[in-house]
């Protein structure tokens, strides 16, 4: 038995209710909730080996340090004498995740130009996970996941990826290096009394704002309105030194690796409405994979719901 479910196991033996984790396709980790001593917490358990469980626990414990210690309180509280192996144990934050309107796209913006004002501070924290800072890497990481999973529409993915390595590649600029949360949207935060706590950080870290703001316009739960996702590319223009051309040059190579993200969630068993919203993910992704004329890729993204 791991440290985290016997820390839960004991929990129990105690009588101290424990919330089970809801179910949800994908994901890395499970939340258990619990009252202790007057308190409320979360205690965070990560999916996977020993190896891999551990290497996220130490990146989001480092993470949520370091940001703390930059002055980003936006983010939750870690009890370390709580927190097992395996797991973390946070503050519980109550509220629920916000609306996806142009109110939390605003505050999504604001606390991204946070990070990029820390990292002109303090530019040495570890890089995110997958960071990105050319379409080289991105194509590395596309290989690297199918010599690893066994996809559904490998084959498709693999032509795109042909394609892809035919182009020449973009090399992004050191002007749009900054701090990414890598994982960021509604689904990943909690609005209460109209502040906005920012959750998730097991693959913070230095990335460029290309990539940043592509896996944000292409997330599939990142479900924006157009003019929203409008307005969305112009703040990434003046925040963040991104040109247009450079940022819409290298989406189809993020829509290729978002094609392999949502082909191995059709690995697991999923009800077939899921399924059918996947595999239509999956399809648009490789569109965009294939597209190479600017003005097509822009209608695209900004239509992508």
């Amino acid at each position: 038995m791991s440290e985290a479910a016997q820390f839960l196991e004991d929990l129990r033996s105690k009588r101290i209710k424990v919330s089970e984790p809801k179910k949800q396709v994908g994901g890395n980790s499970k939340l258990y909730k619990f009252r202790l001593g007057g308190k409320r917490y979360v205690l965070k358990v990560y999916e996977g080996d020993t190896e891999r469980t551990n290497h996220s626990r130490e990146r989001e414990l480092k993470s949520i340090q370091f940001l703390r210690r930059e002055g980003f309180f936006r983010v939750p509280k870690v009890d370390l004498e709580l927190s097992p192996e395996g797991g973390i144990c946070l503050e519980f934050l109550p509220g629920k995740n916000p609306r996806l309107d142009k109110k939390t796209n605003r505050e999504i913006f604001r606390a991204l130009k946070d990070l990029k004002r820390i990292y002109v501070e303090s530019p040495n924290f570890m890089e995110a996970v997958d960071a990105s800072f050319s379409t080289s890497d991105v194509i590395l990481q596309i290989e690297l996941r199918l010599q690893r999973e066994e996809l559904r529409e490998e084959g498709r993915i693999e032509k795109t990826l042909e394609r892809l390595k035919m182009l020449e590649p973009l090399k992004f600029p050191e002007s749009s290096l900054t701090y990414s949360f890598s994982d960021v949207g509604p689904h990943n935060i909690i609005v209460y009394f109209g502040r906005y706590w920012f959750l998730d950080l097991e693959f913070f870290g230095r990335d460029s704002a290309i990539k940043m703001i592509n896996d944000y316009l292409l997330h599939p739960k990142n479900i924006f309105s157009k003019k929203t996702l409008k307005r969305s590319i112009e703040m990434a223009e003046s925040s963040f030194d991104i040109k247009r051309e450079m940022l819409f040059k290298s989406t189809p190579f993020f829509a290729a690796k978002w094609a392999t993200i949502v082909a191995r969630r059709l690995k697991n068993e999923i009800p077939n409405d899921a399924k059918f919203e996947i595999e239509n993910k999956l399809n648009i992704y490789l569109e965009i994979a294939s597209l190479s004329d600017l003005k097509s890729i822009y209608e695209k993204l900004i239509d992508l719901r």
